[in-house]
């Protein structure tokens, strides 16, 4: 338990002294988001694009379709959507 125990201490006690950047690597190593088709609601209804990192802030970086550009969320419950079957 002190090894599981100290294998997360350590990024998190970087991240709340203020070493975001360790944790964000970190974290950026284990997103399984990136390069998946996401959908998340706001006041204009729901939304679509593709989830690309998290940005210095630690939102979350969103290409929009269509060359929308890209956005940064940082509040929104996002669902990761399957791909579609490809035909035969």
């Amino acid at each position: 338990l002190r090894e599981i125990r100290r294998q997360f201490s350590a990024p998190y006690n970087g991240w709340s002294l203020g070493s975001w950047e360790t944790a964000r690597a970190e974290f950026s190593a284990r997103d399984v988001l990136v390069g998946s088709t996401i959908k998340w609601e706001q006041n204009d209804g729901a939304m679509r694009g593709v989830a690309t990192g998290i940005d210095p802030k630690g939102q979350l970086l969103v290409t929009l379709p269509d060359g929308g550009g890209t956005i940064s969320l940082s509040s929104a419950e996002v669902e990761k959507l399957r791909p579609k079957p490809t035909e035969p």
